[in-house]
């Protein structure tokens, strides 16, 4: 899973795919931010685009300031807001936990999602 992980910002720039990736807990989520996405969206200049989502009720203080970068902040930078649905849609990667991620079955995105990764599901 983790060389799946690892070359996906790669096939999402060749390919016009939707990419969920779904993990256990925050700290998984935000390292996949830090260690794979990050190096191809900031100053790269290439068109990937990550979303990081979190619950509105997590306090923003304690996430990492890159991760900050792909998330959706109020505009005073004071807490998580929850995507619309057009920001599902426009976002080529969407990371999210296991528990975030039921925040996107509301949003009316059945069959957005070209590629789903579950990692660390065998310890759910």
């Amino acid at each position: 899973m983790l060389i799946i992980l690892r070359s996906l910002p790669r096939f999402a720039l060749r390919l016009t795919h939707h990419w969920h990736v779904c993990v256990r807990l925050h700290r998984a989520a935000d390292e996949y931010i830090v260690r794979h996405f990050a190096k191809y969206v900031h100053g790269s200049g290439v068109n990937l685009s990550v979303l990081r989502v979190y619950d509105p009720d997590r306090r923003v203080s304690t996430v990492n300031d890159t991760v900050k970068t792909f998330c959706l902040l109020s505009a005073d930078t004071s807490c998580f807001l929850a995507p619309s649905r057009r920001d599902i849609l426009r976002h080529n990667i969407i990371v999210t936990t296991l528990v975030t991620s039921l925040m996107l079955t509301k949003l009316g995105v059945k069959g957005h999602f070209t590629h789903i990764f579950i990692d660390e599901a065998a310890q759910v």
